[in-house]
């Protein structure tokens, strides 16, 4: 039956649809709810109380239905009907999302007559329709005017972003929770980023199939409804599923991309560090990493040096590291088989410095080109340009040159290119003491 005496106490429940669920028309609030079952129900001077089995539907053209065990609106000191409690486990089931919790109450702001807040305690659940979110947690509180969810307690969420034909899960556990409910528009030609999620306190955030993220605050952004880029702070790590791991100040990763950005603030002694998962180190104030072509881009902060260190294997079967200390680093695929690595001094005082076995070198400007379709290493080379120069302790060798190229492959070296070489050789092995200049 429909009762228009108890539009009043109903009229939280549009607001509440309207802030979280995707809303109804402006007129909503004027249109008539009816009663679809409740075992008892009473009219007192102070309250209106509906118990067992409590069913209340929106007649409206988005509806709902509240399903609870008991259901009082009071009124307040003007007469009007006030805060609305729903007690024993209570549901909100729409089209779009389902709501559970075991007890739910409707605050009204007295100065604006509105009800502006929704109070969810005892194991809160939420979950879309379609399967793209899920919110648990013991306690939430949902600003129903700025449409602002805020869970505390253990909270746990579930994103299902889409990426194309690709769908990826986001869960994130935390002890609190802000969550923005406003729906994006997809379409919209305006490009604005917002904060889709905030997590604090004890945050891990698992993005299904690729990497866990642990810290102590969580952010995700979206851009027209969907989400963007996650930002992690606080002694932010990461492990992804293929052995990579990285730790930073801060933990930028965006999402579409696949690219990650580690920083370093420059007040921290220590740099961002990234591993892959065949050893090779990354250390930097700036780490960017795309995972898709595996471009990396490494750059230190005036002062400290970024460096990188790549395992590799000597003649005898033994691993060793070489290692690069540089202002810049940067390593770009060129193909699927071919890269090219570059290193660069921008300050004007100090050089690349690159460890090699025995071997070291410096130089403004270091490049190394690998070619994994070529046998043998023959067509990888290592050159080094501007106040070049190769130590051999092994051969007891030192070079200097404007431009020094050494094949990786045939072990042959180039020098001097656009001017003279000077340094030393040893005319035979036998004997180090035998050297020679040219």
């Amino acid at each position: 039956m429909s009762l228009k005496y108890y539009k009043p106490c109903l009229t939280p429940l549009i607001l509440f649809w309207l802030c979280i669920f995707g809303g109804l028309s402006s007129q909503a609030a004027g249109e008539s709810f009816k009663i679809n079952q409740a075992d008892s129900l009473e009219m007192l001077d102070e309250k209106v109380v509906l118990q067992g089995n409590v069913s209340v539907s929106s007649t409206g053209e988005d509806r709902f239905t509240l399903l609870t065990d008991k259901l009082i609106s009071l009124k307040d000191s003007s007469g009007q009907y006030g805060d609305i409690e729903c007690f024993g486990v209570s549901r909100i089931v729409s089209a779009r999302f389902n709501l559970r919790a075991n007890k739910l109450f409707f605050r009204k702001d007295k100065s604006t007559g509105q009800y502006n807040r929704l109070d969810a305690s005892g194991a809160v659940l939420i979950e879309a329709k379609d399967g793209t979110q899920k919110i648990e947690a013991p306690e939430v509180q949902i600003d129903l005017l700025n449409k602002k969810l805020y869970a505390s307690q253990n909270v746990c969420s579930e994103q299902l972003m889409r990426d194309k034909d690709k769908t990826q899960r986001v869960k994130i556990s935390s002890d609190r929770q802000e969550i923005d409910l406003t729906q994006g528009d997809e379409n919209n030609a305006t490009k604005t980023s917002s904060k889709q999620l905030i997590a604090t306190g004890h945050v891990q955030t698992l993005l299904e199939g690729e990497v866990t993220v642990e810290s102590q605050l969580a952010e995700i952004f979206k851009l027209n409804g969907k989400a963007e880029k996650a930002v992690f702070t606080g002694g932010a790590s990461l492990n992804a599923t293929d052995g990579s791991y990285a730790q930073a100040d801060i933990i930028n990763y965006y999402l579409d991309q696949k690219l990650l950005h580690l920083q370093q603030a420059d007040t921290n002694l220590q740099k961002a560090k990234l591993t892959k998962p065949d050893g090779t180190e990354i250390l930097g104030q700036s780490i960017k990493y795309n995972s898709e072509n595996r471009h990396l881009f490494v750059q230190s902060s005036p002062g400290q040096e970024a460096s990188l260190k790549i395992p590799y294997k000597e003649n005898d079967g033994s691993m060793a590291l070489m290692s690069i200390q540089a202002d810049i680093i940067e390593n770009t695929e060129q193909s699927p088989t071919e890269s090219l690595l570059t290193a660069h001094r921008d300050t004007e005082e100090g050089l690349v410095q690159l460890n090699y076995g025995l071997k070291k070198g410096w130089g403004r400007h270091l490049f190394i080109k690998q070619n994994k379709d070529v046998a043998d290493k023959k067509a990888d080379y290592l050159l080094l340009i501007e106040e070049a120069r190769i130590f051999d302790a092994e051969k007891n060798q030192d070079l200097k040159a404007p431009v020094i190229k050494i094949g990786l492959g045939q072990k042959n070296l180039q020098s001097g290119f656009t001017g003279r070489a000077e340094g030393y050789l040893p005319m035979d092995k036998a004997s180090n003491s035998k050297k020679t200049k040219r």
